[in-house]
């Protein structure tokens, strides 16, 4: 059941969570019209990243094996568009809501992604592609 729970996009879930939860304690402003600007960008990203990975026919499962090395478009500029959208679209519900923590948050998300899944992938990618992936890891930060 653990592993079942174990995925990119129930950490994200619980970041989002615990991004709104913290405006009970704070009570700040917002600023709505950021917040929805971030999360247009957040969700771009996320959804060109998914829909050219789809397009190549690789895994979308982070502990899937890669049947094609992705490398342009989005992935020309982070390695991990899917997880930055990610980062975005909390920044972007701290920032709607007034939520300051939510930065901690992302910082928080952006570390646990990178431990328990990027470095994961990005073995397997570099073990199936070789200097394919290296190349592209050395033009392409892993963030932004």
């Amino acid at each position: 059941m653990k592993r079942a729970l174990d995925w990119p996009q129930a950490w994200f879930v619980l970041a989002l969570a615990l991004t709104g939860a913290s405006t009970a304690l704070l009570n700040l402003q917002g600023w709505p019209l950021g917040g929805v600007v971030l999360l247009v960008v957040g969700l771009g990203i996320f959804a060109t990243a998914v829909a050219q990975m789809r397009r190549a026919m690789t895994t979308l499962n982070p502990r899937g094996q890669p049947s094609k090395l992705v490398t342009s478009g989005v992935f020309e500029i982070s390695r991990n568009p899917i997880y930055l959208g990610n980062v975005i679209m909390i920044l972007s519900l701290a920032l709607w809501i007034g939520a300051p923590i939510g930065i901690l948050v992302a910082a928080g998300f952006v570390k646990l992604v990178t431990m328990r899944f990027i470095l994961a992938e990005e073995d397997r990618l570099r073990t199936t592609f070789g200097q394919d992936f290296d190349d592209w890891a050395g033009r392409v930060r892993r963030w932004i």
